[in-house]
């Protein structure tokens, strides 16, 4: 798999954790680099057992069903999403404290890192996982909450005017298992 494509799966499997970190931050509440550090972690780490499970099935899997699990996957996320907005961005922060500590990184990375689960499964399985994708999709994470947390506390007064942006990233993770489902 050549590097440009690592980094579009990287970008694209990330995506979601703009949308967080930019919610979170609009609502004031901050990460430090160990929780972003504890967030690209659990995507790599993710990413790995996925790409392990995923050379294992496919052994055995019908070429078409990674893709389907996948999307299956995002579809879910987006109904989560959807379920608990991004306006609520609390979640995040459990103990209320403003900040992400660590052990709350490592819940909302868990809940990040299930597209690079479903990703990491698919390419697996088809039998294109470099072994340098786990470190792309730990990174890519990491660096879009990252910017998405610099980029709300610059729009916080846009995205408190806009209430349909809580719901964009949940119809995005919706469309995007969707497309994966009917894919051939």
């Amino acid at each position: 798999m050549p590097a440009w494509q690592i980094v579009l799966l990287s970008l694209a499997v990330s995506f979601d954790g703009l949308f967080v970190g930019a919610a979170c931050a609009a609502r004031g509440i901050r990460f430090g680099p160990a929780s972003l550090a504890v967030v690209g972690f659990a995507s790599a780490a993710t990413t790995a057992v996925a790409l392990t499970l995923g050379r294992a099935l496919g052994l055995w899997l019908p070429p078409a069903w990674p893709g389907r699990i996948g999307g299956a996957l995002l579809v879910l996320c987006g109904i989560a999403f959807a379920r608990r907005p991004a306006r609520d961005a609390a979640w995040a922060d459990r103990d209320g404290s403003g900040t992400v500590d660590a052990w709350e990184a490592a819940l909302l990375g868990g809940a990040l890192a299930a597209d690079a689960f479903g990703a990491g499964l698919a390419t697996a399985v088809a039998g294109l996982a470099p072994p340098a994708l786990p470190l792309a999709f730990g990174l890519a994470q990491a660096a879009l909450v990252a910017l998405g947390a610099a980029g709300g506390r610059l729009t916080e007064k846009l995205v408190a005017r806009l209430p349909a942006a809580d719901f964009l990233p949940a119809a995005l993770l919706v469309a995007m298992g969707t497309l994966r489902l009917l894919a051939p």
